[in-house]
């Protein structure tokens, strides 16, 4: 299986990728490696992209990101919460915390055989009250992102510093798209997510130039996150994503 990193960050260390000012990752099992490198810090104060804090059966903690995509729903990656249970999982919107009242994985997860790669990493987490102040994310399927198109990545996983749980937010371009994932290469000169970012946002903007949200953070190839990852985001805008977000996720907007 090819040696991939998943951008989950846990304080037992293994490494496992939000849009800030307005509109974040935890630990499971595997093998894979999952920052935002070179970004810029957002305050947190109304943004929809939380922070979200695990505890596994053994009591280690990991955090993750998280898109607010409706009034209670919180997108974020399956490997955030894989072995994890509801009343271990919190998510936290500026200075507050919130609970879940249940949570949801896309029913067809999957670790590819011969690639390694992970497939459908997706769960709704369903807070037991809405958070005051903040604006949930809607979703860009309107416009079909091609490879070339610039995105902004955020989240609350280690920058280049090595610190890590701060919001910071960033941009990349599109390198390759697939059915099923959104593709970036880093080279030193735009941003890349890394541990602790792994189901935070990737955003485009539409036709009437707002931004929407086109996928969330899954894995990079590069432990590091350093120059040469190549970032992949789980593609949000295929049928598989929607039909499960839709399922899921009460009052989400798609733009």
């Amino acid at each position: 299986m090819k040696n991939i990193q998943i951008k989950f960050l846990g304080a037992f260390v293994i490494s496992f990728l939000c849009v800030a000012n307005s509109i974040c990752e935890s630990q499971s099992s595997s093998s894979f490696n999952f920052k935002i490198i070179n970004g810029a810090p957002a305050s947190t104060k109304g943004s929809p992209i939380g922070l979200v804090i695990t505890k596994d059966f053994f009591g280690r903690t990991g955090i993750c990101s998280g898109s607010l995509i409706g009034p209670t729903a919180v997108l974020t990656a399956w490997h955030c919460v894989d072995q994890v249970s509801r009343n271990n999982i919190r998510v936290k919107f500026g200075e507050k915390f919130f609970s879940l009242s249940s949570f949801y994985i896309h029913p067809k997860i999957k670790i590819g055989k011969q690639d390694g790669f992970l497939y459908n990493d997706l769960a709704i987490l369903r807070l037991r009250r809405k958070p005051r102040g903040v604006k949930q994310i809607p979703l860009l399927t309107s416009v079909k992102t091609s490879p070339g198109a610039k995105i902004s990545i955020a989240g609350y996983g280690r920058d280049q510093f090595g610190k890590i749980g701060v919001l910071n937010v960033g941009t990349a371009t599109i390198a390759a798209v697939t059915r099923d994932h959104f593709i970036t290469h880093f080279t030193g000169i735009s941003s890349n997510t890394c541990n602790g970012d792994s189901g935070g946002p990737a955003l485009a903007k539409n036709k009437n130039n707002r931004l929407g949200l086109i996928g969330t953070t899954s894995f990079g190839t590069v432990l590091s996150c350093g120059l040469g990852d190549t970032s992949f985001y789980i593609n949000l805008q295929s049928s598989s994503a929607i039909s499960f977000i839709k399922k899921r996720a009460l009052g989400v907007v798609f733009n």
